[in-house]
């Protein structure tokens, strides 16, 4: 009867052990549990072979129109042209697990700012909505526009806000959203 205490003791702190490293490994986004990906392999493809990122302040005037050079959003200001460390930064957010998850919104999207990734097979468009997190992903080849994804829910919104800070740092605006 000792043994089999002393084997459920040892057993449970196991157990405890694993799921405090699980929880640490979760919480520092270090885990990705293989759940269903929910960017086509086209736009993975364009966002691993960006080579800058153009960056936009945009404004929803006609909604989701894929027919249009913006998806429908009226570029209001162009900012920088991104390279090296900042392309590497979005492209990390953007192939993360954590970026997509569905959650639920009632709102109209109003991503305030676009980042277009640039690459020699075409142009991946990403805006993010701040206030309700959708984050809506369209895919550009040719003349061919796909929307890739929208989704309710940004995991990683405090790096996407970080770099649209980073992109427009003389902008009340975008450096006011929290």
């Amino acid at each position: 009867m000792n043994i089999l205490k002393k084997l459920l003791t040892i057993g449970l702190w196991l157990i405890g052990i694993v799921l405090v490293y699980l929880a640490l490994l979760f919480v520092s986004g270090n885990l990705e549990f293989p759940i269903a990906y929910p960017l086509s392999d086209k736009t993975v493809a364009i966002i691993k072979t960006a080579t800058r990122v153009e960056t936009f302040e945009v404004q929803n005037d006609l909604g989701f129109d894929t027919t249009s050079s913006t998806d429908g959003y009226t570029i209001t200001k162009t900012g920088p042209v991104e390279t090296g460390e900042y392309v590497k930064r979005l492209q990390d957010v953007l192939l993360s697990r954590w970026t997509f998850y569905r959650d639920s919104s009632k709102c109209i999207p109003e991503p305030p700012v676009m980042y277009r990734l640039v690459s020699p097979e075409g142009t991946v468009d990403v805006l993010p909505c701040f206030e309700c997190g959708i984050l809506q992903v369209f895919t550009r080849t040719g003349k061919e526009v796909q929307p890739d994804a929208s989704w309710f829910g940004m995991g990683n919104r405090p790096k996407l806000l970080a770099l649209a800070k980073e992109a427009f740092p003389k902008d009340p605006e975008i450096q006011s959203i929290r």
